[in-house]
């Protein structure tokens, strides 16, 4: 229980807590005498109240959500009156882990704090612009306003690594004034996103804690990873089967995320990729259409199995769109065009067939068809096809940023019946607070490269030769071609 103390020892107190502004860890030490502090806590302390910005990438149990809990008293305690700010991919995260530490620490800290938690809620009460306040992730638009006359706002995420891009964004605009901070603490599991291009920036501030690094303070610390686990997992992982051993026991960044399609080294591979490959001389299109909102209608523009231009927009009028393609598709070359024919692509599709003529040949891919006994439908397949084409090799694509954040964002997962399905559209655009337009269009290139790969060399005139190899071949995929996956 918190000491009760008279008036000289609360100004003494008082007196005292003046002094901690400047160490966090003074601070710990004397409202938790008990506790043990390691060099890990350290330096996330110090990094603090140096940098505006601080991002901690860690290994399991390395005591970040614990450190990160008193940063949060100790910024509530110091600096009067002062708001903090947290969040987590989850509400649940928000409310058990960060929020139930800091509810243990108030109750075990020496001397009295502050104001009080609230026993059903994230949120400590103090005073009209005096608070710590817990948010879910679903709520972007409340992550605004916090604003105290002494400028003091802390924001701290939890598990950064699975928190959307869009919420990191909104948090920035808490964080323009000069008595502002942020701190970002997670294991590494998603090699994309906000928390990832922090730690591969030059900026100061970032932080990386091993297993390797806290089991050597794990007698001494209660709870701190130990070397049985490190040992445990280093087997599996030698064996192929523990994918998370990267980032929960190293603090590292994977290659590709857990559950994720593609691998970010086979992306990054592809990026720079200097090679054309010699025999491919062929052109072709692909489009990914937007029906309306901030999605996209992106189409990209191939020379064999090089990603060698795109165009981009939101537009609600079809004509519009359609105008817009067809000046683009028709400055360059390559007769053969690869669409979304699921929904409201067959009107667009029927529209883009009318106005180009039979000069073009537009090919209908329903990512909504029926997969077959591994994949639940033709996305699915569609994505782990190009898994397959950017992991093979020989594959350039476009440097562009958010080809490469959408590429790398989708996930999958499998039915009750054991097939493969990956995140929708909406799932995604919830999560990270995009559309994956252009990670969806290059997905449709690699399928009608796949298609394009297949089709046997006609003359240049005979533009409806596909047909009767369909006839020949008794097959109804388009270019004439069997998948047989």
């Amino acid at each position: 229980m918190a000491l009760q103390l008279n008036k000289d020892q609360q100004s003494n107190l008082v007196n005292m807590i003046d002094g901690c502004r400047a160490n966090p860890i003074v601070f710990f030490k004397l409202q938790w005498p008990d506790e043990k502090i390691w060099p890990g806590q350290e330096r996330i302390a110090a990094s603090v109240i140096k940098n505006k910005r601080t991002y901690v990438k860690s290994c399991h149990s390395a005591s970040k959500t614990h450190t990160a809990a008193r940063l949060a008293i100790w910024w509530l305690s110091c600096f009067q009156p002062s708001i903090v700010v947290t969040t987590a991919p989850t509400f649940l995260q928000v409310e058990t882990i960060l929020w139930g530490n800091m509810r243990g620490a108030k109750a075990k800290a020496k001397y009295n704090l502050p104001g009080s938690i609230l026993p059903s809620a994230p949120e400590w009460k103090i005073g009209s612009e005096y608070y710590g306040l817990g948010l879910s992730v679903k709520d972007i638009d409340r992550f605004q306003g916090f604003h105290t006359s002494s400028g003091y706002v802390f924001v701290i995420i939890d598990e950064a690594s699975g928190v959307p891009d869009k919420i990191a964004e909104a948090v920035e605009a808490l964080l323009t004034g000069e008595n502002t901070k942020l701190l970002e603490i997670g294991n590494p599991l998603r090699p994309s996103g906000h928390f990832y291009a922090a730690h591969k920036s030059g900026i100061e501030g970032r932080i990386h804690i091993s297993g390797l690094e806290a089991v050597k303070y794990s007698k001494e610390i209660p709870g701190l990873i130990d070397q049985s686990y490190l040992d445990e997992q280093r087997i599996k992982y030698e064996a192929g089967n523990n994918p998370l051993y990267l980032p929960r026991c190293l603090g590292e960044f994977p290659d590709t995320s857990i559950d994720t399609v593609l691998d970010l080294k086979a992306v990054e591979t592809a990026i720079n990729n200097p090679i054309v490959l010699v025999n491919e001389d062929f052109e072709f299109f692909a489009i990914d259409w937007a029906y309306g909102g901030a999605n996209e209608t992106v189409i990209h523009h191939w020379r064999g199995s090089r990603q060698d231009d795109q165009l981009a927009f939101s537009k609600k009028d079809p004509e519009d769109s359609i105008g817009r393609l067809i000046a683009w598709i028709r400055a360059r070359k390559g007769n053969h065009i690869f669409h979304d024919n699921c929904g409201g692509g067959r009107i667009y599709g029927s529209l883009l067939k009318s106005s180009l003529g039979k000069e073009y040949t537009v090919h209908d891919i329903d990512s909504g068809d029926d997969g077959d006994e591994t994949y639940a439908n033709l996305r699915a397949k569609m994505w782990f096809n190009a898994r397959e084409m950017l992991n093979t090799g020989g594959i350039g694509l476009l440097n562009c940023p958010v080809i490469k954040e959408q590429l790398l964002c989708m996930t999958y997962f499998h039915n009750r019946r054991g097939k493969i399905l990956i995140a929708d559209k909406d799932d995604i655009q919830k999560d990270y607070g995009f559309s994956p337009d252009r990670g969806d269009c290059t997905v449709y290139g690699l399928w009608g490269l796949k298609l394009m790969r297949r089709a046997k060399p006609v003359p240049k005139t005979n533009y409806r030769w596909w047909e009767q190899e369909k006839k020949e071949s008794n097959s109804d995929d388009i270019l004439g071609v069997r998948d047989d996956g």
